[in-house]
């Protein structure tokens, strides 16, 4: 009876579809050539003189052994796609906004927001917060939010508004949105750092953490005044932690940034975009962000009736609902608002494109067909 031979894990000749010619060559060969270290380890050379092999064997050799090592040609994105299956968008809950951005706010690595004052940063910022908070099933996380906010006050009123829509909106969603989210005022740069550094990861350790969200970060540089080459080592130590949390510990990171402006009529011209506006910290920063998208404000606006529930009279206002005017009119009230532009600069898996948007008192929300225009 024939008895199977133990294959030898080192032979890697036994797994190649070439011409027997070759193989006996290589196993004749002194030192033996069975495995494909110690091929790839040898020269052309002495493959030719040790295993009496041509060129032509050689090629056929290599292409057939590194077909065996590789058996199949990936992209970079076809392997982050396959690494760990995380969600790569967190929806705005804006039907036409989210499908024109193919699901949502695109949030894998570190996703920059960048505008004008008034342009819409925050608002969009507290939406993702709450919305990542939603389960699963209605295309959030399922898990807490980080809100370091490192500018003025946090607009813990807007926040509240916002809240009591999200749950009319999803009452299978979360009963309390302010349980999971933890909320850090930092002014200055030195504790900002700490708190990436220290408290951050101690938080995280304890609770159950989806996205961790800066608004903004040039404001702590631009408000510290010490020694530039101070600035510039916290800076980098700040690139290297965010860089850390968004592509290694696998948490999506959203940056809100500031604008340079440049004055008079001179456009500066970054990633193929004439501007006369560009985040802040440069370069060296644009590096490290995965994904880059700008908000702006147009001059259009759309005016809608709002009614006025008793309990939130004075609640309702021209800051929060947009920053438009209001009218009253009877039980409810007449409100302009601005509409806003979402443009991708750049990311991994979008073509850049440009989506209209609103900023009402409920949130984001589409900007509707068939209202009256001004």
């Amino acid at each position: 009876m024939e008895t199977s031979r133990k294959r030898d894990p080192n032979d890697d000749l036994s797994r190649l579809f070439i011409n027997p010619r070759i193989k006996d060559g290589l196993r004749r060969g002194r030192p033996g050539f069975c495995s494909a270290r110690s091929i790839f380890s040898t020269s052309h050379f002495e493959l030719r003189e040790r295993a009496g092999l041509s060129n032509a064997d050689i090629e056929s050799l290599i292409s057939a052994l590194s077909q065996v090592i590789l058996p199949e040609s990936r992209t970079c994105w076809e392997v982050l796609q396959e690494e760990d299956g995380s969600t790569l968008t967190i929806p705005t809950g804006c039907p036409q906004l989210d499908r024109s951005l193919e699901g949502g706010i695109p949030v894998k690595g570190i996703t920059e927001i960048y505008g004008e004052s008034g342009s819409g940063k925050t608002q969009l910022a507290l939406q993702l917060a709450l919305n990542a908070q939603l389960p699963k099933s209605l295309g959030g996380f399922g898990k807490g939010v980080v809100y370091i906010c490192t500018e003025s006050q946090f607009p813990i009123n807007r926040l509240h508004q916002m809240i009591d829509f999200m749950q009319k909106r999803y009452p299978q969603g979360p009963k309390s949105y302010k349980d999971c989210l933890f909320i850090h005022h930092i002014p200055d740069l030195e504790n900002l750092l700490y708190c990436i550094q220290h408290q951050l990861p101690t938080l995280m350790s304890k609770h159950d953490i989806g996205m961790v969200i800066l608004d903004t970060v040039a404001a702590v540089f631009r408000s510290d005044e010490g020694p530039e080459i101070n600035r510039l080592v916290m800076f980098k130590k700040l690139r290297h932690r965010l860089h850390e949390l968004g592509s290694l510990k696998k948490t999506p990171v959203i940056v809100l940034n500031q604008v340079t402006t440049s004055f008079g009529n001179k456009q500066m011209s970054l990633y193929g975009l004439n501007s006369q506006v560009m985040p802040s910290l440069g370069l060296s920063w644009a590096n490290l962000v995965t994904t880059r998208v700008m908000l702006s404000r147009t001059e259009s606006c759309i005016t809608s009736y709002v009614p006025i529930p008793a309990d939130e009279g004075s609640r309702f206002s021209k800051d929060v609902a947009g920053g438009g005017k209001d009218f009253k009119s009877g039980q409810s009230r007449l409100v302009q608002y601005r509409i806003r532009t979402l443009h991708v600069i750049f990311c991994p898996w979008l073509a850049r494109k440009s989506v209209e948007f609103l900023v009402t008192h409920n949130g984001i929300e589409d900007v509707p067909s068939g209202n009256f225009s001004v």
